[in-house]
Formats: structure tokens, sequence, C-alpha cells
């Protein structure tokens, strides 16, 4: 099926790389997942453009691959605008998660909600990215109680909110309810 006529070529290409890169990301091959992204930064629209850009430095963070992480960061442009300081804090408490410096997840993730709610591009991380990362921020770091408490405010409807409760369950050594949010997430995201 082609795609009408109004939609520009290269945000078609920006569209399927952004595809491609969340495939790739969720099999594990943050390599093939860091070329698509950079693909998809293409796009002409600035606040797209930057927010992709950033998506490539949570690649190497997520492959424990500090030295490309620190070259790709040194390439990013300053942050301009409500858009880019979303971006900007989002990735930062990511590539924290993502080298499981839990402490610093558990410190910026309130700063970086009230930044991503101020974008446009970002306003829909907290619920779905930012909660779920500092649940299990403080499960790491032992604070089962406010990990469960904030877990439960995610939605069901979340598959990473969902995964993340099955982690944090095994923080707390609850085997069966980890079994339990576990499988939900099969069933929910099979592949």
């Amino acid at each position: 099926q082609s795609p009408p006529d109004n939609y520009r070529p290269d945000y078609i290409a920006s569209m399927r790389a952004i595809q491609e890169m969340v495939q790739a990301e969720w099999t594990g091959d943050y390599e093939v997942a860091a070329r698509h992204a950079a693909a998809a930064s293409e796009v002409d629209q600035p606040a797209y453009r930057s927010n992709h850009r950033r998506s490539v430095a949570l690649f190497p963070a997520l492959r424990h691959d500090g030295a490309g992480l620190r070259a790709w960061l040194r390439q990013l442009p300053p942050d301009n605008g409500a858009d880019d300081e979303g971006g900007s804090a989002v990735l930062g408490i990511t590539v924290a998660a993502a080298a499981q410096d839990w402490r610093k997840v558990a410190a910026g993730a309130d700063a970086a909600e009230k930044a991503a709610r101020t974008s446009e591009l970002h306003r829909w991380t907290p619920a779905v990215l930012l909660r779920p990362l500092q649940a299990l921020a403080r499960a790491r770091l032992g604070d089962m109680a406010g990990a469960e408490a904030l877990i439960a405010t995610t939605r069901l409807d979340c598959y990473r909110c969902v995964r993340l409760r099955g982690m944090i369950a095994s923080e707390a050594r609850a085997w069966d309810r980890a079994d339990a949010w576990f499988a939900r997430a099969v069933k929910d995201g099979p592949s």
C-alpha cells in the first residue's frame, strides 16, 4: 500500500527507521537500533531530529559502552527549548538505568518528570518510562514499599510497566507474583 500524497518522503523514511529501531531494541540488537535511530534523526523537523539523536545515545549505554556513549553525547547540540530539555532529562534517566546507576535514577526522576511534562514530545514518558524506572530504582536500593507503591500507579496496558512489576516482585522475592507479571508480559508482548 502506497502512502498518501500528503506524507513527505523523508518523514516516511524516518517512520520506517523508527519501527526498525524499536524492533531491534526489543530484540536486544542495540547496534542496529542505534543505526536506525541515527537514520530517523535525518528527518527535516528539528524537534524530531533532536529527539532521535538523543535516542541514539541510549543504545551504547544499553551495550555498556561508556566510551561510545560519551562520544555520542559530545555530538549532541545544546538543548533548545522544552522538547530538547525534556528529551535530555528522559535520556539522562534512561542512560542511568541502563548503567544500573539506581541512585542517579532515584535522585533525578522527579526533575526529569517535570521537564518531560513541559515537552510536547515527551509528556507521555513519565507514566510509561520514568515512573517504572524510578520504581525499579527504589526496589534495587532496598525501598520495596516505595517501589511497590510507585509501580502500582502505572498502567496495566503498558508492556514495560507490567514487565517492571515482575522485576520488582523478583527483587522482593515474591516469586509467585513475579511469575504472574512475567506471564502477563509474555501474553501482552509475545515477541
